[in-house]
């Protein structure tokens, strides 16, 4: 019988309790003694990603989760490494875990050709309005493509979804390529951007598992599920967007890879309009 009993914390979207549970799988695989139970954390984040205005800080995604951490109520929290700022609770660690998904934005349209063969950003018909909820995604969508009408959606992964279905001035949507996959909804993209097209947002793809610093038997529980590749290029992405001051209104891609032991580091900043760019590889 499993003794070992750890309290996940995450926010309530359909991806983040998609994400807790492959956290939740991975540390029962590793350990049958060990059980887990899923805690859902409403945050500010979550009620401020439809409206207007949107989510001002990333620390809003993970505030009321990290209180919940500190005061006991929960033994670790799983988020989505993209949503974490630099300034995390004092007390607690971050570790990357599992294998990277694939950190590429894809685009969805509601053109009738799904050919994988076909470029993305000729795909879009001249002036064809596309919809994101990312100010990075939008510069980059501009510097390419001056006669785009990019316009904001907001909202999770499914809200935005049914909201590009239903409008009829909207032809394309773009997205982070993972959490459509985490969600088993891959048949809905029709392409993926390269990075020569659209950076992806640092730390895109990768899960985070945030606990207190002083647990140190969850400690050796959850280094056993870090990926090595994933961990040096988590690390790099951060350290990149910690030199540089960006957050999450910053028009900054940043991507790191590695191939045959080196790892390469592409970055691109970007004004909000697109007109200026910035890239070094690394």
């Amino acid at each position: 019988m499993p003794h070992n009993i750890y309290r996940i914390g995450t926010r309530g979207s359909e991806l983040a309790l998609k994400q807790a549970a492959l956290v939740s799988r991975a540390l029962g695989a590793d350990d049958a003694s060990l059980s887990t139970e899923i805690a859902v954390i409403m945050t500010s984040g979550d009620r401020l990603s439809g409206d207007q205005t949107g989510v001002r800080d990333k620390k809003e995604w993970i505030a009321e989760i990290e209180e919940s951490l500190l005061q006991g109520e929960i033994e670790l929290a799983v988020h989505s490494a993209k949503d974490v700022p630099l300034d995390i609770a004092p007390g607690t660690v971050l570790v990357p875990v599992l294998k990277r998904e694939c950190p590429f934005d894809v685009y969805l349209t509601k053109m009738p050709d799904r050919s994988e063969n076909v470029p993305a950003l000729p795909y879009f018909p001249r002036g064809s309005c596309v919809a994101t909820a990312s100010s990075r995604r939008r510069a980059q969508l501009l510097h390419l493509r001056r006669d785009l009408s990019v316009v904001p959606l907001r909202g999770n992964v499914p809200t935005r979804l049914a909201k590009f279905r239903a409008s009829n001035e909207i032809s394309g949507l773009v997205l982070a390529g993972a959490g459509l996959v985490r969600l088993g909804l891959s048949d809905e993209i029709h392409g993926y951007f390269s990075a020569a097209e659209i950076l992806p947002a640092v730390n895109q793809g990768i899960l985070l598992v945030q606990m207190r610093r002083d647990d140190e038997k969850l400690y050796e529980h959850v280094l056993r599920l870090v990926d090595r590749a994933t961990f040096f290029c988590w690390s790099a992405e951060r350290s990149f967007i910690r030199v540089l001051g960006a957050d999450c209104n910053s028009a900054v891609g940043v991507l790191a890879e590695i191939e045959g032991g080196l790892m390469r580091i592409t970055a691109r900043v970007l004004s909000s309009d697109g007109r200026i760019c910035l890239e070094r590889d690394l």
